[in-house]
């Protein structure tokens, strides 16, 4: 099985993420092990933060990776997470931000040490970057609930077209049982459009998929692990539309493993 990772901090010292060369090596061995064919370098780009220098070394970095992939057969495309907090619009006015390379697809996170229900600008920033034609995948859904999802909100945002990722470490339970449950919940009711790593490190938050693939196989079988893991990350990267994922019937699951 093939898989393509949207979301990952292997970029090194350039964020929280992968530290130095020799750790990114040990991930793209891993990559390679894992069928990992495509990366999309997503490091953190903070406004007010980050200002164009910032910008251009973090690029610099990302061009370093992308010949350093070629050892191990892995393609490296460009990217960013653009954190959505005031100064967003100004870092994305000055075209400071990484849209997926060559699509106009831009992954976005809000803050996490928040309930998602207490930021009340979330549709308002999304909608500015929808007028400016961009075509948002919304990092880690998951994580913006720590009490339960607000799946009125979710499915509003849903039929608006974002686009969901969830991180294959709320999946595997990394993150506690209630984003753990999250997560879930999410493929459960036809809110999740992608899996990612969001790796940060050679072990744990790693890159490695076939664990999560399995599981999502023997939950909801394979066409779904395929649309999640490989197929929607791939209309991505190839600026086309994302598909729909839902799930089968229970009575098909069941009929299924028999």
């Amino acid at each position: 099985m093939e898989f393509i990772d949207l979301h990952n901090h292997l970029a090194w010292h350039v964020d929280d993420g992968i530290k130095d060369k020799e750790e990114a090596i040990a991930v793209l061995n891993q990559a390679r092990r894992e069928g990992i064919k495509t990366i999309v370098a997503t490091p953190h780009f903070v406004p007010g933060t980050h200002k164009q220098e910032d910008v251009l070394r973090i690029n610099d970095r990302i061009d370093e990776l992308k010949e350093l992939a070629k050892q191990y057969n892995v393609q490296i495309l460009k990217g960013c997470e653009l954190f959505m907090n005031h100064s967003f619009l100004d870092m994305v006015d000055q075209q400071l931000v990484n849209p997926v390379e060559n699509t106009n697809y831009l992954l976005v996170e809000f803050d996490v040490r928040k309930q998602l229900e207490s930021q009340d600008v979330v549709e308002d920033y999304l909608y500015e970057l929808a007028i400016r034609n961009y075509r948002v995948i919304i990092a880690h859904v998951e994580r913006y609930f720590p009490k339960k999802l607000d799946l009125e909100r979710l499915k509003a945002l849903y039929q608006e077209g974002y686009v969901f990722q969830i991180n294959k470490s709320s999946l595997l339970g990394l993150h506690g049982k209630t984003i753990q449950k999250n997560a879930f919940q999410l493929i459960d009711h036809g809110l999740a459009h992608i899996v990612a790593s969001d790796c940060h490190r050679v072990k744990g938050r790693d890159i490695s998929f076939r664990k999560v693939h399995d599981l999502i196989v023997h939950k909801y079988g394979d066409r779904m692990a395929t649309q999640l893991c490989y197929s929607n990350p791939l209309h991505v990267i190839q600026g086309e539309d994302v598909e729909m994922v839902k799930k089968k019937s229970r009575l098909l699951n069941i009929l299924k493993r028999r």
